[in-house]
């Protein structure tokens, strides 16, 4: 449409990730191809802007037409008359990314072990077992799902599997890394 500022970017290529260590005479190498593509609509008079983020590892998987989908959807919202709410409890209807970004900070800040060993995620204090979330939010790292770059191995060149974090709301599981695992006494995984 017209009256819209459009602006963003769009980048594809390989990832290659070679790993040795001098406790083995093992490596691992992984070669991965990614892109990621932003558009973002906005307008410069009402003062609001959208994105429209895709990912993928295939250069099909990346596609004009489902920016426009998405822009489409979200418009009618953006285009009514804005109004000023008072300060209290609504109901909010997230899409599929600000989801996706909310998870992505949740699990950044209180399922890596780090964090939670030195009391600083928002899991600290809590115990695996305990609840966290409804019952209805199972959180899991599953780097063999088609929707992920399906990494085999972590940075230590470990095996990655299915690894529960969040089931059916209670606190299931916290990531350790190689190093951190090993200054905590604690199994590294996902295994």
């Amino acid at each position: 449409g017209s009256g819209f500022n459009y602006s963003g970017a769009w980048s594809s290529g390989s990832t290659e990730l070679f790993l040795a260590g001098t406790a083995s005479p093992a490596t691992a190498w992984h070669l991965g191809t990614d892109q990621h593509f932003t558009c973002v609509l906005k307008h410069p008079q009402q003062r609001w802007e959208l994105a429209a983020d895709q990912t993928g590892w295939r250069a099909d998987q990346v596609t004009s037409q489902e920016a426009i989908d998405a822009f489409t959807a979200l418009l009618p919202v953006y285009q009514r008359p804005a109004w000023q709410v008072e300060p209290g409890p609504y109901t909010i209807a997230f899409g599929p990314w600000a989801i996706a970004q909310i998870l992505e900070m949740a699990v950044w800040a209180g399922f890596w072990g780090r964090g939670y060993e030195e009391k600083q995620g928002w899991t600290a204090g809590k115990s695996l077992g305990d609840r966290l979330l409804s019952e209805q939010v199972t959180v899991v790292d599953d780097s063999g799902d088609p929707l992920t770059f399906r990494f085999g191995f972590d940075g230590a060149g470990l095996a990655r599997g299915v690894f529960p974090l969040v089931q059916a709301g209670t606190f299931a599981g916290l990531a350790y890394e190689l190093a951190t695992a090993a200054e905590y006494g604690r199994r590294p995984n996902p295994d």
